[in-house]
């Protein structure tokens, strides 16, 4: 399967608007054409096209130790996908528990029946979870064993795969849970040191900073469609856009 992609700039007051104008460009140029003119990717030069893909690996359910890694008290390993539900079942012997709410359980072999551990399990339905699919989250013990075992019962489920680095954050960002400010300020909160460098991560995941930006996005819009209608059209006695000097976001 080619995927194609169109990544534009988008705020939460015009996210709708975004959207239909997006809509309505594709509907009228075609999609290469609306890519090339609309989009902010690298791939927009290419008409959006960003490459083939194995279509099962859009269907695959992605699991990851989501805690750091070593030996600890607890550790948590992430699930999100279509079988979700599958591994839960399978791993618990139970059907999935109440969303949001954490349940004791066993966590067996599911080829053997074997004990692995003893933990919570916490289940999100979609779209109100992370991601934004069917997730789960296992806390058991920090145990590299534990963890390994666990990691190999549920790669043996069909469908299954060991999630890539960020890629929960890649699919929330995907599927409209967060916007690309929050998720590079998701990836910055996780690596900082300082806490000036904890300030400024919150800030931007808050939202406070991409307000900002927004609103100097849209003064650098009005200052090029004035530099660009001088151009055009020099002998028309076009008035002037006034645009404050900005201020900073902290």
């Amino acid at each position: 399967m080619l995927l194609s992609e169109i990544q534009v700039n988008v705020s939460s007051e015009n996210l709708e608007s975004t959207k239909n104008n997006v809509l309505s460009e594709i509907k009228e140029v075609g999609f290469d054409k609306a890519a090339i003119k609309l989009s902010i990717s690298n791939s927009a030069k290419d008409g959006g096209n960003i490459g083939w893909i194995n279509e099962n690996k859009l269907s695959m359910t992605i699991y990851a130790l989501s805690s750091g890694p070593g030996i600890s008290g607890i550790a948590v390993i992430r699930i999100s996908g279509t079988k979700t539900d599958q591994i839960i079942s399978s791993l618990t012997k139970c059907s999935p528990p109440k969303i949001r709410e954490a349940t004791l359980r066993k966590i067996t072999n599911p080829k053997n029946g074997e004990l692995i551990d003893e933990g919570l399990v916490l289940y999100f339905r979609s779209p109100n979870s992370y991601t934004g699919e069917d997730m789960a989250e296992f806390h058991v013990h920090g145990s590299r064993a534990v963890i390994e075992a666990i990691h190999n019962s549920i790669s043996k489920i069909k469908n299954s795969r060991i999630a890539d680095p960020g890629e929960f954050t890649k699919i929330a960002f995907q599927n409209g849970k967060i916007n690309l400010l929050k998720a590079e300020s998701i990836a910055d909160l996780i690596s900082s040191e300082t806490e000036i460098q904890r300030q400024q991560a919150i800030r931007i995941m808050s939202g406070k900073s991409s307000k900002k930006f927004n609103e100097w996005r849209e003064k650098l819009l009005k200052i090029l469609s004035n530099v660009e209608a001088k151009i055009d059209f020099p002998e028309e006695n076009l008035s002037l856009i006034h645009i404050s000097e900005p201020t900073r976001p902290y």
